[in-house]
Parts: structure tokens; sequence; C-alpha cells
């Protein structure tokens, strides 16, 4: 059992490794914010695509936000096509999407990896918003932690 406390937060999501232990995913809201948790088990495979999901009950927005990961080892094909099913799967008219994690994917480089992600999250309306290097090693910038929104709601964020 994972034990989690944050003042005036709770635990809403969470993904553990059975196995491999030392990393998984998980979201906490707010203690006011009525939520549903999304079960993504069947998607989730370890150090590929690790992830957990929540649909916050809101006044104005359908909203779905997912959390993911991605090992440095992980298999890199299995996380595209996972993340494209899982894409595929919730795609609903009138629901926005939030995408946040460590995917372990340098944006800044010109890749074939980053090219490859991109015209994923593309291709589902979402945009990539962090610009700015999330992790320092050595004096370089890289962009590996992201936020992915649903490019209908991106002016209003």
């Amino acid at each position: 059992m994972t034990k989690l406390s944050l003042n005036g937060y709770k635990l809403a999501s969470i993904f553990c490794r059975r196995e491999s232990l030392g990393e998984g995913v998980c979201i906490l809201i707010s203690n006011n914010i009525i939520f549903q948790t999304i079960d993504l088990k069947q998607f989730c495979h370890v150090k590929s695509l690790e992830i957990c999901a929540i649909k916050p009950h809101l006044k104005t927005t359908k909203l779905i936000i997912f959390c993911i990961y991605k090992a440095p080892a992980g298999n890199l094909k299995q996380f595209y096509d996972i993340l494209e099913n899982i894409l595929n799967h919730f795609l609903q008219p009138n629901v926005t999407y939030l995408t946040v994690g460590d995917l372990n994917i340098n944006l800044f480089l010109k890749s074939n990896d980053t090219l490859k992600l991109v015209t994923l999250i593309n291709t589902f309306n979402l945009m990539q918003v962090v610009d700015f290097p999330t992790r320092i090693i050595n004096t370089n910038g890289t962009l590996t932690d992201t936020i992915f929104v649903d490019t209908a709601i991106y002016d209003k964020i």
C-alpha cells in the first residue's frame, strides 16, 4: 500500500510497479474537487508506459487528466503504440485532455523519436506547451517533462 500525504490534497489515482520498484505515477487532487478515477491498468506496461488518469467533475469543462511515465529503458515502439491506443480509446467529442508526464524523450533534440511523439500528439489536437528546460545536466538543458493540452482550450489557459 502506497502512503502519500500532502495537506489539502488526496491521492486520486496511482500506478506503482510491483517489480523494478522506485518509480510510478500518481495524481493528487484538491480535497474539495469531486472526481472519478479511470482504470488504465490494462494499458500499463512497466517501463514502456506507466499511466494513471482521472476525470474531475467540473462545471464548465469535461476534462480527462492523464499522468504518464516512460522509463529511459522503456520500449519506444510499445510506448507510441499504447499511447495511441489510449488516446483513441478516450477520444470523445467535447472532452478536453490534459496529459502530463516524464517521457524521457528530449523534445529539444531534432530526432525521429521527437518527431514521432509530436506528430502523434498533434494528431489528437494536443500540443506540447512546455518550452523551457525541465532538467539541467552538466549545464545542458533537456525537455523530457511535458504537458500536452487540447488545442481547443490552449488560449484559455
